[in-house]
């Protein structure tokens, strides 16, 4: 059996992390907080964890990979997704429980980051790409 490497491991329990963040807030969304808030924050909490739940997976695939092929910049990829998940996930979150409007201003910068994370992902692709045909 093969040890995992140190850096991709951090990628595989981030995501497992945040795929139970997802489950349990899912559930207190559902259960805790359906009779406190009104309907429109539930629409938007299950938005942040639809959110949450598909980029734990995305940074679960991105780990597994990254065991296989440590391409340059996919951390900093992984980084971004974390970073971006966190902002427009948790601007909801604290949006729907307390009502401070200003935090809805947060939520597009979250999105504009994980477009960056799309963005750069791409980039490393590429990158990649352009490398293994110098190569071969």
């Amino acid at each position: 059996m093969t040890q995992l490497s140190l850096r991709g491991r951090w990628m595989l329990i981030l995501a497992a992390l945040m795929g139970a963040a997802s489950v349990g807030l899912s559930a207190a969304a559902a259960h805790g907080l359906a009779g406190l808030v009104g309907p429109e924050h539930i629409e938007r909490l299950q938005t942040a964890n639809r959110y949450l739940t598909h980029y734990s997976l995305v940074i679960l695939v991105l780990g597994l990979f990254y065991q296989y092929r440590p391409w340059p910049g996919l951390r900093w990829v992984v980084g971004l997704f974390a970073v971006g998940t966190g902002i427009f996930c948790g601007a909801l979150y604290i949006l729907c429980v307390t009502e401070i409007s200003w935090f809805a201003r947060l939520t597009p910068i979250g999105g504009l980051t994980l477009l960056g994370a799309w963005l750069l992902l791409a980039g490393v692709v590429w990158r990649q790409g352009a490398q293994s045909r110098r190569e071969s």
